[in-house]
């Protein structure tokens, strides 16, 4: 509720989401992707929706170690996929 009135002024500012994807990406995946180039094509290949779904899957996990084995079977479950 705005508790404004039928006929009030409101100001609205719109700004730039600075995550394209609409949800930051973890620094865990960002360093494996440094480090791992067929990681990288492989995520690189993957649509924005499913990008998402990764990242939301790994934020459920709190072990780091954990979280690079769900990313590294991710993109390959999704990367043979592609290639069916």
């Amino acid at each position: 509720q705005l508790n404004k009135t039928l006929g009030t002024d409101l100001v609205v500012k719109l700004q730039v989401d600075p995550h394209p994807l609409g949800v930051a990406e973890p620094e865990v995946l960002l360093v494996l992707l440094g480090q791992d180039p067929l990681a990288k094509a492989a995520y690189e290949g993957l649509t924005a929706g499913k990008k998402r779904g990764l990242i939301y899957q790994i934020l459920k996990l709190k072990n780091v170690d954990r979280q690079v084995e769900e990313i590294l079977q991710y993109l390959q479950e999704h990367a043979s996929k592609r290639r069916s």
